[in-house]
């Protein structure tokens, strides 16, 4: 009988170490667990704070210098991006037209003309080219009349530049404006 009451305290003294190192185990996992629930939240915060940085970075982008082959890809882009994120507008269509029409053949009076002038060229070009009116011919004339005066590397009375100013008159024309 001592026997069995010696072993019955053991047994119980086991059982009760085994209880607390559970509950010790226990205890340590919830706490890994928590810790690592706020490295994951403190990850997270970290890269949302980043990524709005980075989109911040995006809108601030920088624009090149005026009368640059940077520039004029800049431009390019823009037009390309607005017809990409928005589609071809007939209001904006019509509107390039409209500014072509009341500027010809003075495009080339400041950096803001010329600018525009490419724009409204590249936004013709690029969203009319399945068009079966001239748009966008009209367009990349447009633009050709521009980009190389705009950047010194031809002058308004060089035979290209003559040359896409009458292609720009003939377009304009056939589209029904009377351009004298």
């Amino acid at each position: 009988m001592k026997k069995r009451l010696l072993i019955v305290p053991f047994v119980l003294a086991l059982s009760l170490t085994a209880c607390n190192s559970s509950d010790s185990n226990t205890t340590q996992n919830t706490s890994d667990t928590q810790q690592q629930t706020e490295t994951v939240q403190n990850e997270t915060t970290e890269n949302e704070a980043t990524q709005s940085e980075n989109q911040e970075v995006e809108q601030e982008e920088t624009v090149p210098e005026p009368n640059t082959s940077e520039m004029v890809d800049y431009i390019y882009y823009q037009a390309k991006d607005e017809i990409e994120t928005n589609g071809l507008s007939e209001e904006k269509r019509d509107e390039a037209v409209k500014f072509l029409v009341d500027n010809y053949p003075n495009y080339f009076v400041d950096n803001e003309t010329m600018e525009k002038t490419m724009y409204y060229g590249c936004y013709l070009d690029i969203g009319c080219r399945d068009d079966e009116l001239p748009y966008s011919d009209l367009g990349t004339d447009a633009y050709q009349v521009i980009k190389y005066v705009y950047r010194g590397a031809e002058k308004i009375e060089d035979n290209a530049t003559q040359e896409n100013l009458k292609q720009i008159k003939e377009s304009l024309e056939e589209l029904g404006f009377s351009i004298s």
